[in-house]
């Protein structure tokens, strides 16, 4: 079975929960002797009906738990098609997990960007606004000539 979408990793989980007879609370323990956490409320709403169409669950924070605990431990660990299916979906979360990783490390290097150019923006405004200052001042200057002799000339 190839899981590449939310959509489909949550209904395995679905499949997996019903073929093996699970509750919320015994999904729970298992998590927990995982070491994994996942909330009880969390879990109800991955497990709820039509819950395979809400995009919002993190995958690596809610999803990626409990598909460990679940897929990739069974009761009949003799079954080869098991043991295949549990290798191939370990290799696609090992394979999201390097690319959350690496677009968490793209994410922060954009930061670091952004807050360069953030910097150097700012730099320019206020050396452009030093020279706006000195202008006006070297206008106001001018004017005060002027004027005086206008006054005199008058």
């Amino acid at each position: 079975m190839d899981i590449s979408n939310t959509t489909e990793l949550i209904s395995r989980l679905k499949d997996v929960k019903r073929q093996r007879n699970l509750t919320i609370p015994a999904i729970r323990q298992i998590l927990d002797s995982s070491g994994e956490y996942v909330s009880e409320t969390t879990l109800r709403r991955v497990f709820a009906e039509g819950s395979e169409q809400n995009d919002s669950f993190a995958y690596d924070r809610t999803l990626l738990p409990i598909a460990k605990a679940l897929l990739f431990t069974s009761d009949n660990e003799d079954d080869a098609s098991i043991r295949a299916e549990n290798e191939g979906l370990k290799a696609l979360v090992l394979i999201k997990t390097e690319k959350i990783q690496d677009l968490t490390d793209q994410i922060q290097k954009m930061r670091a960007h952004i807050e360069q150019i953030k910097s150097d923006s700012e730099k320019r405004t206020a050396f452009l606004t030093a020279q706006i200052a000195k202008k006006d001042e070297r206008m106001d200057r001018k004017d005060a000539i002027i004027q005086q002799l206008l006054e005199k000339v008058l």
